[in-house]
């Protein structure tokens, strides 16, 4: 439960900073307007923060939007300032995880342990600077890319499938940034269970045992973690969001069938609040099993894959499981 914390303040901060840059928001009134078989018009929204893109017929018209330069500013500062607010909850995460199957290390152990360690306070901060590098950047183009792509995809979709616009461009997203993110992760996870001493030290003693794929390591199992929490985590915040506004445009006129409601900035923070909560809840197992790979040789360790690390817990009764998420 722990991760959601983070995944949260990193949503949030973008909502923020979008919504403080009112010059360069697309005004929430821009719709899609195609022409029908008969003739007759239907419109669909495009959301806030994309490039607004109005299609009468054959005849294309661009609105003010936010750059890809713009997306990936925003996407890096967000990201990088919920990693750091947030990082001493994830290196607590980590030594819970750390624990040998069949252990269970508790919250308030995992900090006396953290405390306890050489760096005593500061080790709550262990790996920041390569996990701000890798997630920084990992947020700049995961933002950028699902905004791009997504707008894409609602200019190509019928009406009755835009929702799946969101799901399809967060799979993607994080997809494209996957090469950046695992590394990163490698570094700060050693750095975190006390395995290396820095990331100089960890990026040299990986490539002199492991080569270049030893940064690599745990990358199917970080997909298979990754994937169905950026669908998920993208994907439900922005179809909660369309249900706020067509709630709020159907309390202002109960009427109206169609148009765009408003949707306030508290409103936006409850939205990303609830789909962190859930999302992070649903893969916490993956990301133990993701943390177990990690932290060993991809030459060699205790597990021999993602299944493997999945049956060895089931046999244990789940014991590391329920720790990750205590």
């Amino acid at each position: 439960m722990m991760v959601a914390l983070s995944q949260i303040s990193i949503i949030a901060l973008l909502c923020f900073i979008l919504l403080i840059d009112a010059s360069t928001i697309v005004p929430q009134n821009s719709f899609l307007i195609r022409n029908k078989p008969d003739g007759q018009q239907r419109k669909k929204l495009i959301p806030v923060c994309k490039e607004n893109v109005v299609i009468v017929g054959q005849e294309i018209q661009s609105a003010e939007r936010l750059g890809p330069l713009k997306l990936c500013f925003c996407g890096a500062i967000a990201t990088m300032f919920g990693d750091f607010i947030m990082h001493p909850i994830d290196t607590i995460k980590i030594v819970q995880q750390a624990t040998g199957v069949g252990k269970k290390l508790n919250f308030a152990a995992a900090v006396r342990q953290i405390l306890s360690g050489p760096a005593g306070v500061l080790g709550f901060y262990s790996g920041v600077v390569p996990y701000l590098i890798s997630d920084g950047t990992c947020g700049a183009i995961k933002f950028a890319s699902f905004e791009v792509s997504k707008v894409f995809l609602l200019t190509q979709l019928p009406t009755h499938l835009s929702p799946l616009a969101d799901f399809v461009a967060a799979a993607g997203s994080m997809i494209t940034s996957s090469f950046i993110l695992v590394p990163g992760e490698v570094i700060k996870t050693r750095l975190q269970t006390g395995m290396i001493k820095s990331m100089a030290e960890g990026v040299s003693s990986i490539l002199r045992t492991e080569g270049i794929m030893g940064l690599f390591a745990g990358y199917y199992a970080t997909l298979i973690r990754d994937l169905p929490y950026t669908i998920l985590e993208l994907g439900i915040y922005e179809n909660i969001k369309t249900l706020i506004r067509r709630h709020n445009l159907h309390q202002k006129n109960p009427d109206q069938q169609s148009g765009v409601g408003s949707i306030s900035q508290s409103e936006e923070l409850l939205a990303a609040a609830v789909t962190g909560g859930f999302v992070a809840l649903v893969t916490t197992p993956l990301d133990l099993v993701k943390t177990k790979l990690m932290m060993q040789s991809t030459s060699g360790g205790a597990y021999t894959g993602f299944l493997d690390a999945l049956r060895r817990y089931d046999r244990n009764h789940s014991s590391d499981i329920s720790t990750a998420i205590l």
